[in-house]
């Protein structure tokens, strides 16, 4: 068996240049954008099975009016 220290390491700073920081930030909000999109076509995905399910259900139940 080996025996393996644990050593913490605590940061207390980090310098980053402002306009390097505002070119992250642009970066994330554009790789956001396909991923928005895919989540959209997710829950439009989700959406139209739930539709097409439920909705069926009423569609095979046939009228319960009474006539």
């Amino acid at each position: 068996m080996s025996t393996k220290k644990k050593t913490e390491v605590v940061i207390t700073s980090i310098e980053i240049p402002f306009w390097r920081l505002v070119g992250i930030m642009m970066k994330w909000m554009i790789a956001a954008i396909p991923a928005a999109a895919l989540f959209a076509l997710l829950v439009l995905l989700v959406q139209f099975l739930f539709t097409v399910f439920v909705g069926g259900i009423f569609i095979l139940g046939g009228n319960s009016g009474g006539s």
